[in-house]
């Protein structure tokens, strides 16, 4: 792999560098019905990790992590269902 920042903020594949580039739109074309087949998430790598994401921010987002792209896209594959809090207790309901 060429050198590659050991940071990179989440961008868009498409501005990915060229090997990565290929990388993910491989697992793509061969995923297209999954989530991240179909949602495109922007991948980004903080020091050894690499970050799928989909949404404002990691916080706020779905996300998947691992150690290279297609491992993070799968991460966000395997969690893109779950929900991210706790279901209201039987009988609480949210105000409208």
């Amino acid at each position: 792999m060429p050198f590659l920042h050991r940071n990179l903020g989440p961008v868009p594949i498409e501005s990915l560098p060229a090997t990565q580039r290929k990388e993910v739109e491989e697992y793509l074309r061969a995923h297209p019905l999954s989530p991240a087949g179909r949602l495109r998430p922007r991948i980004g790598r903080h020091g050894e990790n690499w970050i799928a994401l989909l949404g404002p921010s990691l916080a706020d987002g779905k996300v998947g992590f691992g150690s290279s792209p297609t491992n993070a896209l799968q991460a966000f594959n395997r969690g893109f269902g779950r929900a991210t809090e706790a279901p209201p207790a039987a009988g609480v309901y949210p105000d409208p």
